[in-house]
C-alpha cells in the first residue's frame, strides 16, 4: 500500500507551528509511514526569504517524499533553489501490488512568498509529468493535488488521455 497526503502539513496548528515549529507533525507523519505528500499552500504561510531554511529543514527531516510538480523556488546566490532537498521532487514512481504507479504533485498558486519564483500552469505541468512518468513505464498515473475538486475535475476532463488516470 501507499500512504499519501494532499498537503498542508506545516502551519496546520498555531500551537504546533508557533511553539514547536511543526516538528511534531513531521514526527507523527514519519511514525505512521507516510510515503508521499503533495506540497500544500499552507507550507508557505511563513513567506519571507529567511523562512525557506525552516521549510527545507522540515522536508529534510521527513522520511517521505514531498511532491511539488509545478513550483519553481527562487534561487539563492549559489544558483541553487533556496528550498531544496533529496525529499522534494516533482514526481515519484512506486510499486504496489505489482503495479508501477506514477504520482505527481500539483499545488495551487500562492502569491507573496519571497522564496517562490512562480508556479507553472497545472494543465501544462500535468501533461509534461504524465508523459515523463509514462516514459518511465508507469502503468497508472495519479495526480496528488492540493487544488480544488473543481480544478481536479477540469484537469481530468481537459487532458483526457494525456492526463492522469486518477
Amino acid at each position: 500500500s501507499v500512504v499519501v497526503s494532499s498537503g498542508d502539513l506545516i502551519s496546520a496548528s498555531p500551537l504546533i507551528s508557533g511553539l514547536f515549529l511543526d516538528e511534531p507533525t513531521i514526527e507523527v507523519m514519519n511514525a505512521i509511514g507516510l510515503d508521499l505528500n503533495a506540497v500544500g499552500n499552507h507550507e508557505f504561510d511563513q513567506r519571507r526569504m529567511r523562512d525557506a531554511s525552516l521549510l527545507t529543514r522540515r522536508i529534510e527531516t521527513s522520511q517521505f517524499r514531498w511532491l511539488g510538480g509545478n513550483i519553481a523556488f527562487a534561487q539563492g546566490s549559489d544558483g541553487k533553489p533556496v528550498v531544496d532537498s533529496k525529499n522534494l521532487a516533482r514526481t515519484a514512481l512506486v510499486e504496489s501490488g505489482g503495479i508501477r504507479i506514477g504520482i505527481f504533485g500539483l499545488t495551487l498558486p500562492t502569491v507573496g512568498v519571497e522564496y517562490i519564483a512562480g508556479f507553472e500552469g497545472e494543465q501544462a505541468t500535468a501533461r509534461t509529468l504524465v508523459a515523463e512518468l509514462r516514459a518511465r513505464k508507469a502503468e497508472i498515473i495519479v495526480a496528488l493535488t492540493h487544488l480544488s475538486a473543481q480544478d481536479d475535475r477540469r484537469l481530468l476532463e481537459s487532458l483526457g488521455a494525456e492526463g492522469p488516470d486518477i
